[in-house]
C-alpha cells in the first residue's frame, strides 16, 4: 500500500487510545453483502476493540432504516441505470455509492463512544490532502460549503457504529438522477432525506483515488500497525449465522417491509374521466385503495382496477413500477 500523508499536525490522529485496532477491507462490491457485513461486525464486537470496516458498492442508492424508497429515488431512472437499492441497519439519509464512493465503519464499544469522535480521525485523513474539510450542525463534512460526506450511527446494548461516505469521485450526474424524485402527493411519517450541493474530493485534489483515502484514514484512526482482513463473500458465507443476516438484507420484507406506512392518491381512467385513487400502504403492501370523495364516480366504473391492487405488493401496482431489487439469495 502507499504511504499515506501525514495529518495536519504532522502525526496521525488517534482516537480510543489503549484499544485494539481491527481492521476490515472488503473484496466484493455487492451492496447487500458489505452492509450486511457492516451488521455482522457490530452485533458481534469484541469488548475494548476497535474496528475499522472499508468498502465500496456498485452503483446503488443505500436509504435509511426509516426511509421510503418511493420517497427518495426515481425508480424508473435506477432501473434504466442498472442502479440497485438497499436499506441499512442505521438512520438517516439517502445516499448514492458508485466505485468512486468510499466506505468507512467504525464499530466502537459504547462505553467509550461518543457521535463525535470519529470525525477528527477523518477530517485528519483529508487535511493531509491539503484539503479545508469542516463539519457542519448536522454531521456532514464540507469544503468549501458544499458536501463531500455524510454520515449515520447505530448504537446496540454493547457496540456503536458510526458509518460514511466520501465522495472522491463519484459520478455526481447519476446521483443527481436518482435521487430526490416529486413526492408532494405522499403522506407519510417517513425519514426525508434533505437534498444538498454535493461534490468529489477529486475536484480539490486531481488524481486522489480511493486507495489513497484508504490507507489515510486507517492512519488516522490509529491502524497502521494492524494487518488488515481481507473479507472474500465465499469465507463469509462460511461464517455460522452469516448467510442468514445477509438473505435479509436481499430480502423483501426488508427492503420494501421495513418502510413506514404511507398513503397517497394516484389518478386512473375509470367511467371515462380520470378518478384520484385514495391508496394506503403498510409493510409495502396495499392495505386499501378506494376514490377520493371528491371524484364521485359510478359505484362500478373503475372498481375492479383499484380493488385489485388490495394486498398486492405496492411495487407491483404503482405508476413507478418494480423496484430494482436483488436476487433474494447470494449468486455463486
Amino acid at each position: 500500500m502507499p504511504t499515506p500523508p501525514a495529518t495536519a499536525s504532522g502525526t496521525p490522529a488517534v482516537a480510543w487510545p489503549g484499544l485494539a485496532r481491527q481492521v476490515f477491507i472488503s473484496r466484493e462490491t455487492d451492496p447487500w453483502f458489505n452492509l450486511a457485513l457492516e451488521e455482522w461486525l457490530v452485533r458481534r464486537h469484541p469488548a475494548a476493540t476497535v474496528a475499522v470496516f472499508v468498502y465500496r458498492n456498485r452503483p446503488c442508492v443505500v436509504i435509511g432504516r426509516n426511509q421510503n424508497p418511493w420517497l427518495e429515488c426515481r425508480i424508473g431512472e435506477m432501473r434504466r441505470r442498472g442502479v440497485g437499492l438497499a436499506r441499512r441497519i442505521s438512520g438517516g439519509g439517502a445516499v448514492y455509492h458508485d466505485l468512486g464512493n468510499l466506505n468507512y465503519t467504525v464499530v466502537v464499544p459504547r462505553p467509550h463512544y461518543t457521535r463525535e469522535a470519529p470525525f477528527g480521525p477523518v477530517l485528519d485523513a483529508l487535511r493531509g490532502f491539503g484539503l479545508a474539510p469542516a463539519l457542519d450542525g448536522r454531521h456532514a463534512i464540507r469544503i468549501e460549503g458544499r458536501k463531500v460526506s455524510g454520515s449515520a450511527f447505530l448504537v446496540t446494548s454493547a457496540a456503536a457504529l458510526h458509518h460514511g461516505s466520501l465522495l472522491v469521485s463519484t459520478d455526481l450526474a447519476a446521483l443527481d438522477a436518482v435521487l430526490n424524485p416529486d413526492a408532494a402527493a405522499f403522506e407519510t411519517h417517513a425519514v426525508r432525506s434533505r437534498p444538498d450541493v454535493v461534490a468529489n474530493l477529486a475536484e480539490w485534489a486531481p488524481g486522489l483515488t480511493s486507495a489513497r483515502v484508504t490507507d489515510a484514514l486507517l492512519d488516522a484512526f490509529g491502524c497502521a500497525g494492524t494487518p488488515p482482513v481481507e473479507l472474500s463473500a465465499d469465507a463469509c458465507r462460511r461464517q455460522p449465522g452469516f448467510l442468514a443476516v445477509e438473505e435479509r438484507h436481499r430480502s423483501r420484507g426488508w427492503l420494501l417491509g421495513h418502510t413506514p406506512a404511507f398513503h397517497r392518491t394516484v389518478t386512473v381512467g375509470a367511467g371515462g374521466c380520470e378518478v384520484r385513487i385514495g391508496v394506503t400502504v403498510r409493510e409495502g403492501v396495499v392495505e386499501s385503495a378506494a376514490p377520493c370523495p371528491a371524484d364521485a364516480v359510478s359505484p362500478a366504473a373503475g372498481r375492479d382496477i383499484w380493488q385489485s391492487w388490495i394486498g398486492q405488493p405496492y411495487d407491483q401496482v404503482c405508476d413507478a413500477g418494480p423496484l430494482p431489487l436483488p436476487p433474494p439469495h447470494p449468486q455463486p
